[in-house]
């Protein structure tokens, strides 16, 4: 990313009500899922957003981290102003601590 998109990144991308639960699936699988409000509160669209989750243990040490498609190239651009929700699936850990990931930015792409 260049200067002007992580200026742009820092200034008007918020993950807001980002929440993780945890569920076993009929096979007897864990699964944890992701959910979050992308919000774009500046006045370019974004075209792509792929974020980095770090999960943490109960010490708050970064025990794993994934990226993940927030906003991909093949669907509609998140426009100025707009918020929308992501979801990302992932197989659970167990060091983590349970808690909500902590969220960064590794690709922006504005239209």
């Amino acid at each position: 990313m260049d200067q002007e998109t992580i200026a742009y990144a820092k200034q008007y991308v918020r993950f807001q009500n980002v929440r993780a639960s945890a569920k076993t699936d009929y096979r007897g699988q864990s699964l944890g899922t992701l959910h979050m409000d992308v919000a774009n509160t500046g006045p370019r669209d974004i075209r792509e957003l792929d974020v980095v989750l770090y999960f943490q243990d109960a010490a708050g040490n970064v025990i794993a981290t994934e990226r993940a498609t927030a906003i991909s190239p093949r669907l509609k651009p998140l426009a100025a102003g707009q918020t929308r929700d992501f979801m990302h699936g992932f197989d659970l850990m167990n060091a983590w601590n349970r808690s909500s990931p902590g969220v960064g930015i590794a690709y922006l792409k504005l239209k």
